[in-house]
């Protein structure tokens, strides 16, 4: 029998190879003479994560044990047993909600109005990696990784928003700041629908949804001043609200997964 890692090495370990994994475009451009590299460094990327995730970790580091792949994939939510069309449809709802709020800021503050000419394909197929994987890295193996830490539900979920928000930082302008906040609660929304559904796939739908038709719902060029900026963020930040009310409701009514994901690591 193997011995079981310490929980540090759970953490250092696959987060190497994700850290390669993430930056594959930028290894991909020194070897390369091409600009034109989008869509194969994304392809490698995918190929790349999804070996770390459903090889790498569940089957040589464990998740949170050495168990079978079948047993450390229901630990963060993705088996076949957790996922319904109810989940799907709430994760495709919960899209939908996000980029409205965001439609009406960017109505209310620029003047832009929905323009599906502005939907690239491309996008659609860039916003697989956030969409899948950053579920499964943040709200998947870190938290069951972080609970095992911690011991604590509570404590694990603001480690695991706290990375997830810096891992998107730009910059510590007025702007940057605002953005990083508005992370932040995102990363509170997506954690919530994890939290109540019991598996990942409905904050996946839901996650894949906003990144991949951002730019339909958002005004061309930006916004005119950081007064605009905060009030299209504020809006954003009010369709989460909406958003975690609604799944809230929608977990109470429909047969949607096993809410006991983290529960069961108290």
């Amino acid at each position: 029998m193997r011995k079981e890692l310490p929980v540090g090495a759970k953490f250092a370990i696959p987060l190497l190879f994700l850290i390669i994994g993430f930056n594959i475009p930028m290894f991909l451009r020194l070897f390369m003479d091409t600009e034109n590299t989008s869509f194969l460094s994304t392809t490698v990327k995918i190929v790349f994560l999804s070996l770390v995730m459903f090889v790498l970790i569940p089957r040589v580091i464990g998740i949170p044990s050495k168990e079978n792949p079948e047993h450390n994939l229901s630990r963060i939510g993705l088996t076949k047993r957790q996922v319904s069309w109810t989940s799907i449809v709430l994760g495709i709802g919960l899209g939908v909600i996000s980029l409205s709020f965001m439609l009406f800021g960017s109505a209310v503050t620029g003047g832009y109005a929905f323009d599906i000419g502005r939907l690239e394909l491309s996008h659609v197929y860039f916003s697989l990696v956030p969409g899948v994987f950053e579920e499964v890295v943040f709200r998947g193996y870190l938290m069951i990784v972080a609970i095992a830490f911690f011991k604590s539900i509570k404590k694990a979920a603001i480690f695991q928003i706290v990375i997830f928000t810096l891992s998107h930082m730009k910059d510590f302008s007025g702007w940057g700041i605002v953005d990083m906040i508005t992370v932040g609660i995102i990363a509170i929304a997506f954690t919530y629908v994890v939290f109540k559904t019991g598996h990942l796939y409905t904050a996946i739908v839901f996650h894949f949804i906003h990144d991949a038709f951002l730019f339909v719902v958002q005004k061309a060029n930006g916004l005119e001043s950081f007064i605009d900026h905060l009030a299209f963020y504020a809006f954003v930040w009010l369709g989460m609200v909406v958003i975690v009310v609604v799944t809230r409701y929608a977990v109470g009514k429909w047969d949607i997964g096993s809410p006991m994901l983290y529960v069961q690591d108290e």
